[in-house]
């Protein structure tokens, strides 16, 4: 923890939801960070909300950054230092980002290689559209997960996915009117479409509500996105 708290500090930045600052953090931890580690140790400790915020993209636009309180990031680099050197070694030699000893430079280095080799094509991909292309997004967690040996995290993370599609759907479709119609074609009484379409955007609110049963497994099942469990 030691370890983990001296990157955290060096890495600075931003207070999350909680306001903490680092150095308010290190108070905090003071006379809080006991009951924090018996939850951590009995496996019942969860993480706060992430705060978003957006910022600009080189080529124009923004892309939305989540910021985690100062300790969960502390947690969060503490498992780090213990799962990298189990899980690093899995990756592709040609895998350049996050890891460490490795760097944007190398992956620039090794591209000028290929193309002193009489490689010229180039391939450049953007996670811009991560949503959209999510059906091959689980398939990696899963393979991920069983080398961790957590089934709970599959179930966990298959439910908070859940959430998160019906959400996606509901802001896809956005206007009121439209996610009347498409919770109603898909099965749901005049009550729960009308109550949902006249939430606003409020997606994570209304994708918790009665929705599952409209939005269902089976649902995503016909569109293809795979489950985790």
């Amino acid at each position: 923890m030691v370890a983990a708290w001296k990157h955290v500090k060096a890495n600075k930045g931003s207070a999350g939801v909680d306001g903490l600052t680092i150095e308010q953090t290190i108070e905090h931890l003071r006379t809080h960070w006991s009951p924090i580690r018996a939850e951590l140790l009995s496996e019942t400790y969860r993480p706060q909300a992430v705060r978003r915020v957006e910022i600009p993209k080189p080529g124009g636009g923004t892309r939305e950054l989540g910021i985690a309180t100062v300790t969960d990031r502390l947690i969060q680099q503490a498992l780090l230092q213990v799962l990298q050197p189990l899980i690093d070694p899995t990756f592709s030699e040609f895998n350049y980002g996050f890891r460490p000893g490795r760097s944007a430079h190398d992956a620039v280095r090794q591209a000028q290689r290929y193309a002193q080799e009489g490689f010229r094509i180039v391939v450049d991909l953007d996670l811009e559209k991560f949503c959209g292309a999510i059906a091959g997004i689980p398939a990696g967690m899963e393979a991920y997960f069983r080398l961790a040996q957590t089934p709970q995290v599959f179930r966990d993370l298959d439910s908070w996915l859940r959430h998160r599609l019906r959400a996606i759907q509901l802001k896809h479709w956005r206007r009121g009117r439209t996610i009347y119609r498409g919770l109603r074609r898909l099965g749901a009484t005049h009550e729960l479409a009308a109550l949902v379409a006249g939430a606003g955007n409020r997606w994570w609110h209304c994708s918790l509500s009665d929705i599952h049963r409209v939005l269902t497994v089976s649902y995503f099942d016909s569109i293809g996105i795979p489950r985790l469990t």
